[in-house]
């Protein structure tokens, strides 16, 4: 018999199962490409060397509750100026850059940008 079951005969206890929840942070994605890597694993519309980066940076997104939770080494996050005031940029790659705002605890406005 399992070590858990004779506990739970021991103290006269009940199991209780329960049916895990999905909570997503992201709110909302700009690039479709990157919702759909993040729903459903599927790489078609980005670019295959930045995918495996990506699908780390969007868990990571999707697990913090404020920018600096995504200041990991590697990812080079610094504050956008002027125009994009309140968003963040991570580097994924040469002019690629993930960039993002937070609503609260939520990211939002998830998309994928080419710097020139």
């Amino acid at each position: 018999m399992p070590e858990y079951a004779m506990l739970l005969r021991r103290f006269h206890l009940q199991p209780v199962w329960r049916q895990p929840t999905l909570c997503f942070v992201i709110k909302r994605f700009r690039h479709k490409a990157l919702e759909r890597l993040f729903t459903t694993g599927s790489a078609r519309g980005v670019n295959p060397e930045f995918a495996a980066k990506l699908r780390r940076m969007l868990k990571v997104l999707n697990d913090s509750r404020e920018p600096q939770g995504m200041n990991l080494p590697g990812y080079r996050l610094h504050a956008l100026h002027g125009e994009r005031e309140g968003q963040w940029a991570l580097w994924v790659s040469g002019n690629w850059r993930l960039v993002f705002e937070f609503d609260g605890d939520d990211a939002t406005n998830v998309d994928l940008v080419d710097y020139h």
